[in-house]
């Protein structure tokens, strides 16, 4: 399964990218419902142990949920996928966080590919920047700024890595200039 890994997600971008593309959209068309399940697979994906190896995994696993997010943002729809996203991504980071220390580097690559993602998501305007914050989805955004304001902190490459995260929501989030 694991060689086929990469293929699939691969092909799972490509077809959620056309499927949900934005510039295409036409208001006539039948709307898709993301289900819980496919969002919680690729938020899997984009943290999976074998994503730290093959990079291109965890690649084609944030752009297709930034693709959803991105169509879940449209003005057609109401941010239910970011809602869901977040709280899996909430989740998933308390998982890493637990992680042992035999497996701080991988937890703490997979840590940044969440802010990463949850970052970007942020910066599609929009509620995602109070839904990030809402404890109704975890307080995703929190988990952020504890493990970038953290002192003393275990791992001061992983809290300069979510400093610059921070820095990126700062400087680029038009919506919500800081």
């Amino acid at each position: 399964p694991k060689k086929y890994m990469n293929i699939a997600a691969s092909a799972i971008r490509r077809d959620i990218e056309h499927n949900f593309d934005t510039t295409k959209m036409d208001t006539s068309e039948q709307t898709y419902e993301v289900c819980d399940a496919l969002i919680l697979a690729l938020a899997k994906l984009l943290v999976a142990p074998n994503s730290d190896t093959q990079t291109g995994i965890a690649t084609d696993a944030h752009a297709a949920l930034l693709a959803l997010c991105k169509w879940d943002n449209h003005e057609y729809h109401k941010s239910n996928t970011c809602q869901k996203l977040f709280q899996h991504l909430a989740t998933l980071w308390i998982y890493l966080q637990q992680q042992q220390k035999d497996k701080l580097r991988e937890s703490s690559t997979a840590q940044m590919r969440i802010a990463a993602l949850m970052i970007d998501v942020c910066l599609l305007g929009g509620k995602e920047v109070a839904l990030a914050l809402s404890d109704d989805t975890g307080g995703v955004m929190n988990k952020l700024l504890h493990l970038a304001l953290a002192f003393p902190n275990k791992d001061p490459l992983l809290q300069m890595t979510a400093l610059d995260a921070l820095e990126v929501l700062a400087v680029e989030n038009k919506d919500y200039p800081m």
